[in-house]
């Protein structure tokens, strides 16, 4: 993840780097929203869950709340 927001930041200055701390909060914040769907839910959308991860991630790397 650390990797991926860095090429990002390439384009777009505004973000920040990822510690791998944060990196594997973020991680570990997706896996829970996956178990989350497959558990609790059908488990037949979890691209539905894309978008959400897509802005959790932008938001931290953009010190956003």
């Amino acid at each position: 993840m650390q990797k991926q927001v860095e090429q990002q930041r390439a384009d777009n200055t505004t973000l920040q780097p990822l510690s791998l701390l944060m990196s594997m909060a973020l991680v570990a914040g997706i896996n829970e929203l996956i178990l989350y769907e497959l558990t609790e839910k059908d488990g037949n959308s979890l691209m539905a869950l894309a978008p959400t991860a897509e802005q959790l991630i932008h938001r931290v790397a953009a010190g956003q709340q």
